[in-house]
């Protein structure tokens, strides 16, 4: 049996949007937490959260946590197969490209501010109105 050496090129994805967050394994959850929080105060009605092979998990649980911080969210799941390549170099030699596939999962998150507004408290009224004097 010939040995194969594998390098997994990274996914391709266009640059993402202000709205949008790419999660890797690689960075931690407070991170993008963090960011999603600071995206919904400022002002934006929809995140986008993607996950790729093992952020998946990742992913789902940042939703998750999104869901029970702030009330009034819908959240929307849905999943994809994405095209990936790798290099392949063979024992002898020779290389080539491969092509494979990786499970995706892509949550979008929408807040109403209407539907929070009817569950405001009188201090919650309070605080919105003088940041919108801002």
């Amino acid at each position: 049996m010939s040995k194969v050496m594998r390098t997994k090129r990274p996914a391709f994805h266009s640059p993402p949007k202000n709205n949008e967050i790419y999660v890797r394994n690689e960075t931690r959850f407070r991170v993008y937490l963090t960011r999603a929080l600071t995206l919904f105060k400022t002002g934006t009605k929809t995140v986008i959260i993607h996950g790729l092979g093992a952020s998946i998990l990742k992913s789902v649980k940042l939703a998750l946590k999104l869901e029970e911080l702030i009330y009034g969210l819908t959240v929307d799941i849905k999943t994809s197969s994405e095209q990936l390549l790798d290099d392949v170099e063979k024992a002898d030699g020779d290389e080539e490209t491969q092509l494979r596939f990786n499970s995706a999962v892509h949550i979008t998150i929408t807040v109403s501010y209407t539907h929070l507004r009817a569950h405001e408290t009188p201090e919650h009224l309070v605080c919105r109105l003088l940041l919108e004097k801002k």
